[in-house]
């Protein structure tokens, strides 16, 4: 069961860490004309399409979770009006712009990887100590 918290615990930090750098990187791409509509549009989408997957898997499990994040994309594309793919928004800018940006991204979410690995090593003497008691190994101490 401690094995199982522990890697819970790792999990929920690296899923905290990737929606706050997510989070970060939506609201720099918000802030640009250029990109402010796609970005709105893909984040929707892909909610609606995460949350068919949810619903699926909730009633389904594995196999409905597929089924469910398949119609949840159909829903998706249909709900959103058509809009031009971020990645063409993002070609499309000038060289400053996509320098600026570049530049928010890694002054806004490039400590959050410091701050995952932070977490993982302050809770590795609670998990080491549960293994060697678990596996009754002596401490060197």
């Amino acid at each position: 069961r401690r094995v199982r918290e522990a890697v819970v615990s790792t999990q929920s930090t690296g899923a905290l860490v990737a929606t706050q750098y997510l989070k970060g990187v939506i609201d720099i791409l918000m802030e640009y004309e250029e990109t402010e509509s796609s970005t709105s549009f893909t984040v929707t989408q892909t909610l609606i399409a995460g949350g068919g997957a949810l619903l699926g898997a909730v009633f389904g499990g594995r196999a409905g979770g597929v089924i469910g994040g398949m119609a949840g994309a159909a829903a998706g594309a249909m709900m959103v009006p058509e809009y031009k793919p971020l990645a063409q928004c993002l070609q499309e800018m000038d060289e400053d712009q996509k320098q600026d940006i570049a530049r928010k991204i890694q002054n806004r979410v490039g400590n959050l990887g410091t701050i995952a690995v932070k977490e993982f090593i302050r809770s590795a003497p609670q998990n080491v100590a549960w293994i060697k008691q678990q596996f009754s190994i002596k401490s060197d101490d």
